[in-house]
């Protein structure tokens, strides 16, 4: 019985935390579009970032993504470089786990499907496994089900995930229960 409610729990978390990294990403996404002419500042990263970055001026942009790994902050960036006119800062939150963390090698791999679908950035080595790609068919349809509702309500100012010191200890600590203590 246990195994079968710690099942549901697993599964329960997993449509959560996918659902609302896939949001959080496809926000930004929007929101960066919408203010690419203003950005001077540009923050990339994983979750130490993502909560502990809150952009205070409109030109300041937070692109920190939980579970980001150093190649897509990388891949992002190389995108982004050339259309941010005005960019004089990057901001990158480095932690001792940087080195050597890849996404893509870890139980959390779907992770990196947004950033196929969101910004059509591949992974190095992940593309070449025909589960994940699958896996990658099945979600995708999900996300475009849904994808014009987070469009129609995105917020033009949305520069990143507003926190207060209550909000984010909240977040922190579900980030551990929910990723197993991955950023």
């Amino acid at each position: 019985m246990t195994n079968f409610f710690q099942k549901v729990i697993d599964i329960l978390r997993y449509k959560y935390y996918y659902k609302n990294h896939f949001d959080t990403i496809y926000k930004k996404h929007l929101s960066l579009e919408n203010n690419i002419n203003k950005i001077q500042t540009l923050v990339l990263g994983s979750s130490h970032g993502h909560y502990a970055f809150l952009p205070k001026e409109e030109t300041e942009f937070n692109l920190s993504i939980r579970s980001q790994d150093l190649y897509y902050s990388y891949k992002l960036y190389q995108k982004y470089a050339s259309k941010l006119s005005n960019l004089k800062n990057i901001i990158l939150f480095y932690s001792v786990f940087s080195p050597g963390f890849e996404i893509e090698k870890t139980s959390n791999r779907f992770l990196c499907i947004p950033y196929i679908f969101i910004y059509n950035i591949y992974s190095k080595s992940i593309v070449r496994n025909i589960t994940f790609l699958i896996e990658c068919i099945y979600r995708s349809i999900k996300f475009f089900n849904y994808e014009s509702d987070i469009r129609k309500n995105i917020d033009k100012s949305y520069r990143g995930e507003p926190c207060n010191d209550e909000e984010m200890f909240k977040n922190a600590s579900s980030e551990l229960l929910m990723g197993g203590g991955s950023c």
